[in-house]
């Protein structure tokens, strides 16, 4: 079955993916709703527009065993959304918030993007994929895929 690539549907696609490689998905954020957590930044309590200004709600969290994957999905790709996890990852300034979950007991951390897989994100993904952990990209008939992975040791 064709699916439009949407941010719900790419987030949707990984989300099953990962639970079927064995991940417990703890959160998932898609436009109009979903179980997402916010997590403040320890370098910055600011309130703005009733949120915390700095704060983090990842489109998924995913664990295994003690490592916790955090994503930002899109259908095509977004600027944005890799600065916004190569600030995560560079700062480490969210684990200390992710850590208060119980459920969340990780040792390793690792912010990434999901992505629609399609040809014009390519030469772009290539020029950004050093600034996270891992890319996954989402079809439309629902496959998806690392393209990327930044460890030496696989968390995949």
């Amino acid at each position: 079955m064709k699916y439009t690539l949407t941010e719900e549907h790419v987030t949707t696609c990984i989300s099953n993916w990962l639970r079927s490689l064995g991940w417990k998905v703890i959160a998932m954020d898609i436009p109009g709703g979903g179980s997402g957590m916010t997590f403040r930044s320890d370098k910055n309590k600011e309130v703005e527009r009733g949120r915390l200004k700095g704060s983090i709600k990842p489109d998924i969290i995913a664990i295994n065993k003690n490592v916790c994957l955090l994503f930002e999905n899109k259908p095509k790709f977004n600027k944005g959304d890799f600065d916004k996890q190569q600030r995560a990852r560079e700062s480490r300034e969210f684990e200390n918030d992710i850590a208060r979950y119980s459920e969340l007991k990780c040792k390793r951390y690792y912010y990434g993007i999901g992505m629609g897989m399609v040809p014009v994100n390519n030469d772009k993904i290539k020029a950004r994929q050093q600034d996270v952990d891992f890319i996954v990209t989402s079809d439309s008939d629902g496959n998806c895929e690392l393209i990327y992975q930044a460890s030496a040791k696989p968390f995949f």
